[in-house]
């Protein structure tokens, strides 16, 4: 406590105080009153990974956290999201994403009292086909010039009363 009577400082972690107040006027009266205050804890971003994105389809989701007191306001603290997705106040990542590839960004969660958490979140935007016109050159139109070799996560939409039979092969040049 200082001279003026401000309780002020850092403290060391979250948790339940309880501190004694004295006070002493010109003529030596004195007065003690016991105070308790609730400490808690900066907010905890708990959402580490988006569900995964369609590329040129809508998307939306939403990132967590606990701790902190009352409600959060949500930024970007590092990095960005991808072309056509943005990350708003309430926390939702949302928009239509225009480029197939992993992503992650970093999010801060600042709660009413000034605390904040934050982390790197990360999601990936995959190709979307429908085999409702198939087209040449689909895969091609996906992934575009800048196509990498490896592993591929497609997601398949079928039209009502169609199926899969077999095998999907996907061939190319």
């Amino acid at each position: 406590v200082a001279a003026t009577g401000k309780l002020e400082g850092t403290l060391g972690a979250a948790g339940a105080y309880t501190f004694e107040v004295r006070i002493t006027d010109s003529v030596g009266a004195r007065e003690t009153r016991t105070f308790q205050m609730q400490v808690n804890p900066a907010p905890s971003v708990t959402t580490a990974n988006f569900p995964p994105a369609l590329y040129q389809r809508p998307y939306r989701a939403h990132v967590e956290a606990a701790g902190g007191t009352g409600a959060y306001t949500w930024s970007v603290s590092g990095g960005s999201p991808p072309t056509g997705l943005t990350f708003d106040v309430f926390g939702e990542l949302a928009g239509t994403p225009s480029i197939v590839r992993a992503f992650s960004f970093e999010v801060q969660a600042l709660d009413v009292c000034g605390g904040a958490g934050t982390r790197t979140v990360g999601f990936d935007v995959v190709p979307f086909f429908s085999l409702a016109s198939p087209r040449k050159n689909a895969v091609r139109d996906v992934f575009g010039p800048e196509a990498t070799t490896g592993p591929v996560t497609l997601f398949i939409e079928l039209i009502a009363g169609t199926r899969l039979d077999g095998s999907i092969r996907l061939v190319g040049r």
